[in-house]
């Protein structure tokens, strides 16, 4: 089952009862899913194994009687950061497949602990032995049987699968491969099903409904008790975006390189690539008859607002439009206008939120809010505290009772509210999931 090209003498084997827990985990996942799509679960397997493997070789306990614990997610983003080796966000799909692991055993686990584990086949179990190359990447031993991937789709698996292995260390090649084979399964779906190809239309929110369908065609319709493998399908996604990501990138590296910067002056944000987009980029009263990129691509369907998505993260910080704590940022999504601001205190000292509608606190123009009426807000200076740090945040419980004690709370008759903090003008409106989302307005000098 190892990927190793030497065996067993340099990589040792899994421990007894981790090899057990393999097999158990291979014949469950395998149960699930019907007889075409087992394939998928050899692939998850082999990934599987490769984490067992690292488990012994870094000389940690075995896995197998502790999936409840907490030890599991921090061996897992262990597990992650040593596979991708030096600091790689231009994969981060990929890590999240890694780490996606994770989920897999607690559903494994979770019907372990119920007694309803799959207990093997009555004949032809499974077993480490049977692996070979069955769950090598799509263009091996399956291509003889099945239809493939179109043929415009065909570079893309072949382009995607390069790309991922110059990103990994050489030993964690295989993982590349299993996760290229993956895309082949997705690829030939697509074909199967008389979609149109992929190739053209990875940042379309045509792809996102498509790899859903996929999960939905691939799992049937009631399976949730394999939702980390659902996960796993959906990140095909995720995979998808980064790799289509780094291409129009490295594209606009070479138009720069190749065109030079005659166009642009000193103040001028790089060009960004042209996206394909199924939707208007020109926002109503833009200005001048400039035309403003619009990022809808790279947020999930029905997305209204909130915390920004990875991938939108990462094409704002690509493009210059990433906020500060006092400079916000106008972005356009879906031809809706955003205002990207930072949030204070995080730990990981990124966390951002796009709010609806507030054109007035983006970059251009410079930041303002009209004047309060006679009266005015109140100021709930006093209840939150001298440590506070000015900026947008997400209410916590605190500060979400403050702003009840002052009635301050968005309703729907009136869903923005308006108040300061120590001097400072804010506001406060509802985001997705509930969310509570307080916006520091500060007032242009």
């Amino acid at each position: 089952m190892s990927d190793s090209s030497s065996g067993s003498i340099q990589s040792p084997p899994l421990y007894a009862v981790d090899m057990q827990l393999h097999e158990d985990f291979w014949n469950w996942l395998a149960a699930k899913l019907t007889d075409r799509r087992a394939r998928g679960a050899d692939i998850a397997a082999r990934d599987m194994y490769n984490f067992l493997e690292w488990i012994r070789e870094t000389n940690r306990p075995p896995m197998a009687d502790r999936i409840a614990g907490a030890s599991l997610g921090t061996d897992v983003e262990a597990y992650a950061a040593d596979y991708i080796g030096r600091d790689e966000p231009a994969i981060g799909g990929f890590r999240n497949r890694l780490l996606n692991l994770r989920e897999m055993l607690r559903d494994f686990e979770f019907e372990r602990a119920g007694g309803a584990i799959f207990q093997g086949f009555v004949s032809g179990s499974r077993s480490s032995s049977d692996t070979s190359d069955s769950a090598s990447s799509g263009n091996s031993s399956g291509a003889n049987q099945l239809r493939g991937p179109c043929v415009v789709d065909w570079p893309l698996h072949e382009e995607f699968m390069n790309w991922l292995t110059e990103k990994l260390p050489t030993s964690r090649s295989h993982g590349a491969d299993h996760a290229a084979g993956d895309l082949y399964d997705f690829l030939e779906w697509i074909r199967e099903t008389n979609r149109p190809p992929m190739v053209d239309r990875i940042a379309l929110p045509s792809s996102d409904a498509d790899v859903q369908a996929y999960a939905a065609a691939y799992i049937g319709r009631d399976a949730p008790a394999i939702g980390g493998f659902r996960n796993r399908l959906l990140n095909l996604r995720d995979m998808l975006r980064d790799f289509h990501n780094a291409k129009s990138e490295n594209s606009a590296r070479a138009r720069g390189a190749s065109q030079g910067f005659e166009e642009a002056g000193p103040s001028s944000p790089p060009m960004a690539p042209t996206i394909p987009a199924d939707r208007p980029t020109v926002a109503a009263g833009a200005g001048a008859g400039r035309a403003e990129r619009d990022f809808g691509a790279y947020v999930p369907l029905n997305w209204s607002g909130g915390v920004v998505p990875p991938l939108l993260i990462a094409q704002l910080r690509a493009r210059g439009l990433l906020p500060t704590l006092l400079w916000p940022q106008n972005v356009l999504i879906n031809g809706i206008r955003y205002v990207a601001s930072v949030t204070p205190n995080n730990p990981q000292g990124e966390n951002f939120i796009l709010t609806a509608g507030y054109r007035e606190l983006g970059q251009q123009p410079r930041p303002r809010v009209e004047h309060v009426n006679e009266f005015g807000p109140p100021d709930i200076g006093e209840r939150v505290g001298l440590g506070w740090i000015h900026g947008p945040r997400e209410a916590d419980d605190f500060l979400i009772s403050v702003l009840r004690e002052f009635r301050l709370l968005p309703t729907p008759n009136v869903p923005m509210t308006r108040f300061y903090i120590h001097g400072e003008r804010y506001t406060a409106q509802s985001g997705p999931e509930d969310r509570l989302l307080v916006m520091h307005r500060p007032q242009a000098h």
